[in-house]
């Protein structure tokens, strides 16, 4: 993909690129990984090819049963992907939002099986370059992993308070600047949602730039899925943070006369 015609580097320039050849299905993954359920070759090649930029360290929250998570680290050997999920929510269940206690089994057998195979027989890949928590993403310890520069956002079901502690408790991990998606975004519902909140906690960073990739249909398997609003953030330094890091003056001592 994009290295050497255009710089390796997360910024405005990197995502269109990646959505360019994304809109033409072009990307580097084999055909294990574009069959998997649930996304569609567009958002999965959109994926493959943001992971291709230098030192990424992605973040999915909602990874369900592995298809955008696991492309992103399929050719990119510099990239780490770590996914959390908590089977709380399936699709292809009867009643998807109403799970057994300890969440929906199929799902997460089907999820293991995904990874399992993606990390013994796609070429050249690194076993220890995809991660996956198993909780509730407002409860897991992001600070180990270190700072995430990409972040899928795609948790069902969602409220107000789903987006809110996102911005509370995930955007802390991110880099100073960094890209956000927000998938299901072809929802009216949730993009008021992403709206309201993005208002909300605009004192915490600033939107240098917004792509839209959405159709009419939710699970457009010809797009992006249910549509991926794509945001590129600048995270600002609050006061506290400024005065700890500003330069002490020094003072000059005064001639005696």
């Amino acid at each position: 993909f994009l290295k050497g015609e255009i710089m390796a580097k997360l910024n405005k320039m990197w995502v269109e690129a990646a959505l360019e050849q994304a809109d033409i299905n072009r990307s580097k993954l084999d055909d294990f990984h574009k069959v998997i359920f649930q996304s569609s070759p567009r958002l999965k090649a959109f994926i493959n090819n943001i992971c291709a930029a230098d030192n990424v360290n992605y973040l999915e929250l909602g990874a369900y049963r592995g298809a955008t998570l696991l492309a992103a680290t399929v050719g990119n050997p510099g990239t780490k992907a770590v996914g959390v999920e908590n089977y709380s929510h399936d699709l292809k269940e009867r009643n998807p939002k109403n799970p057994p206690e300890g969440g929906f089994t199929t799902m997460k057998a089907e999820l293991t099986a995904h990874i399992d195979r993606h990390n013994k027989y796609t070429h050249a890949i690194d076993p220890t370059a995809t991660t996956l928590v198993e909780k509730n993403f407002e409860d897991i310890d992001y600070s180990k992993f270190g700072k995430f520069n990409i972040c899928f956002m795609d948790i069902h079901p969602f409220d107000a308070n789903t987006y809110d502690s996102f911005f509370d408790k995930v955007l802390p991990h991110l880099s100073h600047e960094s890209i956000i998606i927000f998938g299901g975004v072809a929802e009216r519902d949730k993009m008021e949602t992403i709206n309201k909140s993005l208002l909300r906690h605009q004192d915490k960073f600033t939107q240098e730039y917004e792509i839209l990739r959405v159709t009419s249909n939710m699970q457009d398997h010809n797009n992006y899925y249910d549509g991926i609003r794509v945001i590129g953030i600048k995270k600002k330094i609050i006061p506290a943070v400024k005065q700890a890091i500003a330069p002490k003056k020094v003072t000059t001592p005064k001639k005696e006369a």
